[in-house]
């Protein structure tokens, strides 16, 4: 997308009634595309005013300005840089003041807020002000959705190694285990996974025939 500049030329009283011309130039001082004659206004003794409005997107560079086929004789220069003209036409009052609902999902792209662009620890408890994720900012389905996520989502099955303390999940599925699928041979009780047939957990009695202890072997 190109951006507009107008440049003032001051050339004094004996530059009057002269027919105007310009080429940009790269930072290095190199011509960058063709001479430009078109966008020049005399204003008076000396005095002009040149618009052009197809700058190319963050160029950089300059344009020097002479009379029409006398290039080597140059009347005036200006630099040219890309953050002082682009999207001058947007007020910075507009810029930074957002109002209610100007950022929606419809105007974020999908993808554009993603783990990848928050950093490490970026929105921890310091970020977050008190009670400011209450009741009133839930909505009314927020509780049942929760409960429902929670209770009627499959879990991944796993056993907490023997003396490790266990994650819900585990306990869960360790106090399944013990009760629905185990087999007990003299003193040792081995429990199943759900498939029935894998071991979770194996346990030793006290006593093959009366036991009143059981550990946890592995």
């Amino acid at each position: 997308m190109a951006y507009e500049l107008g440049f003032s030329l001051s050339l004094g009283g004996s530059k009057a009634g002269l027919t105007m011309a310009s080429q940009l130039t790269d930072t290095a001082g190199a011509d960058s595309g063709s001479e430009l004659t078109a966008g020049f206004v005399e204003i008076g003794n000396g005095n002009y005013y040149w618009n052009y409005a197809s700058f190319a997107d963050g160029f950089r560079g300059g344009v020097y300005f002479y009379e029409d086929g006398s290039t080597g004789t140059i009347l005036a220069f200006a630099a040219i840089n890309p953050e002082e003209a682009e999207y001058t036409d947007q007020k910075t009052s507009a810029a930074v003041t957002l109002g209610n609902d100007s950022i929606t999902a419809a105007i974020v792209a999908t993808g554009a807020i993603d783990a990848d662009a928050i950093a490490t620890d970026a929105i921890g408890a310091a970020e977050i002000a008190t009670d400011a994720i209450g009741s009133a900012e839930l909505a009314a389905s927020a509780v049942t959705e929760i409960v429902t996520g929670v209770l009627t989502s499959a879990m991944t099955e796993a056993y907490a190694a023997d003396a490790a303390a266990p994650t819900l999940a585990q306990i869960l599925f360790q106090i399944w285990s013990m009760l629905a699928e185990k087999s007990v041979a003299a003193t040792t009780v081995t429990t199943k996974k759900i498939d029935g047939t894998t071991t979770s957990m194996t346990f030793t009695l006290n006593d093959a025939s009366t036991p009143t202890e059981i550990t946890r072997a592995s």
